[in-house]
């Protein structure tokens, strides 16, 4: 079983891990847009007030990518 498992998506990832890095992805899209929309509304400074988010966002959108 485990053999069988391991040889079908040693090849293709993205069938095993493609749900949670569309789940990552989206939610990385979310936060920028977020983030985005307080700059563009408020005139907040993003990176000074919410520079981790915006990190965690750009890596989650990135790590789909890769």
């Amino acid at each position: 079983m485990t053999i069988r498992f391991l040889l079908r998506y040693m090849t293709r990832p993205l069938h095993f891990f493609g749900t949670i890095g569309a789940l990552g992805m989206l939610t990385g899209s979310g936060l920028a847009t977020w983030l985005l929309l307080l700059k563009v509304f408020t005139g907040q400074h993003v990176m000074d007030i919410h520079g981790p988010i915006f990190v965690i966002a750009g890596i989650l959108i990135l790590a789909e990518s890769r």
